[in-house]
């Protein structure tokens, strides 16, 4: 495989990025190493390659892991004007067998739907039986080096936070073969894990008798929580991770900029909210943004499968665009019936 730094040439952390091309040697993992010490990757690998050796493979999964780099599928797309700048074309991008189990090992993973993701079984080559004899023993090496695979593959798999469901659908391939995986795959099996996700909303105890619906989303940390206070008063409350926000007045500034008020649009439904309050706390240093939200709205955000905020709603400056992201959940994982069932309490 073969290393080399793509750009926009401008002079951002997002404007340098890294490709990674051809097949997987033995010697890959050395070679990437040489490459990140003298040129380092910049915020993303995009990688394209049909494969080649497992163990390389998974070694160049594992130091994508320990360096903390974001990967992606893609490949630099030749250009005919000087003036433009470096591109990364997506469409008949791919990432095969090898490949596939190293792309596991980014931190952050985005897989568009316009690239592949291939995986199979790994296996010797298949003998003719008519022209070849094989021994008891032979088998027997076969089998075991075969078993020995699985386990790796397996133990990589955990290892990387990947769903172990995702083996046995590698396994409906044979070696000549690859099992391509969907986007609802790559999600559900966490595969990608470039979207902010969230998972399913629990009910969690507040005080001595009371409730709260909570559910945290996979990659910011971010915290919802929606409950009831008493006498109809319903509130969707954000925690912020710590650092999101150094500037909390700053944040507060932007709400008040906008008059307090939010439309958080779901699947099917449009909720408007009043911004109550923006606190940090000072224990933890997270911020806390608070929201009012009328009984019925409550109840559409208790079923909503996403939450979704569209900054032309509201205004157009390119500087507070990033304000809606606090509220921005692209999945939510079902069991709604409990953040329901939480609203009929109040605390």
């Amino acid at each position: 495989m073969r290393f080399s730094t793509g750009g926009t040439g401008g002079n951002c952390f997002s404007c340098e990025w890294s490709y990674g091309e051809g097949i997987i040697t033995p010697d890959t993992p050395r070679v990437f190493e040489e490459f990140l010490a003298s040129s380092g990757v910049g915020h993303v690998l995009y990688l394209n390659s049909t494969g080649g050796s497992l163990a390389a493979g998974l070694e160049l999964g594992r130091m994508f892991r320990q360096e903390g780099i974001a990967v992606a599928i893609g490949f630099r797309e030749s250009r005919d004007d000087e003036l433009s700048s470096d591109q990364v074309r997506a469409t008949n991008a791919r990432c095969l067998s090898a490949c596939a189990y190293a792309f596991l090992g980014g931190e952050r993973r985005s897989l568009s739907s316009e690239a592949s993701l291939g995986f199979h079984q790994f296996a010797d080559e298949p003998l003719d039986a008519e022209t070849v004899t094989i021994s008891g023993l032979d088998q027997l090496v076969r089998s075991a080096r075969e078993q020995y695979n699985t386990g790796l593959i397996v133990d990589y798999i955990l290892e990387m936070g990947i769903s172990a469901d995702l083996y046995p659908l590698a396994a409906e391939a044979p070696p000549d073969e690859f099992r391509y995986i969907s986007d609802v795959e790559a999600i559900n099996l966490n595969i990608d894990n470039s979207e902010d996700a969230a998972e399913k909303w629990n009910a969690v105890p507040f005080g001595d008798r009371g409730l709260i619906a909570e559910m945290q989303t996979s990659r910011t940390g971010r915290q919802f929580r929606l409950y009831c206070a008493g006498q109809g008063q319903h509130h969707l409350t954000v925690l912020l991770p710590t650092g999101t926000w150094s500037d909390v007045e700053d944040l507060g500034r932007r709400y008040e900029r906008m008059g307090k008020y939010l439309t958080i649009h779901t699947q099917d439904a449009s909720v408007d909210v009043t911004i109550d309050d923006v606190v940090s706390m000072s224990q933890t240093g997270r911020t806390v943004v608070v929201t009012k939200v009328s009984p019925e709205g409550a109840r559409k955000l208790a079923a909503a499968e996403l939450f979704d905020v569209r900054t032309e709603d509201h205004f157009t400056r390119a500087d507070e665009a990033a304000f809606y992201d606090v509220f921005e959940v692209p999945r939510i994982a079902g069991q709604q019936d409990v953040a329901r069932a939480v609203l009929r309490l109040c605390i």
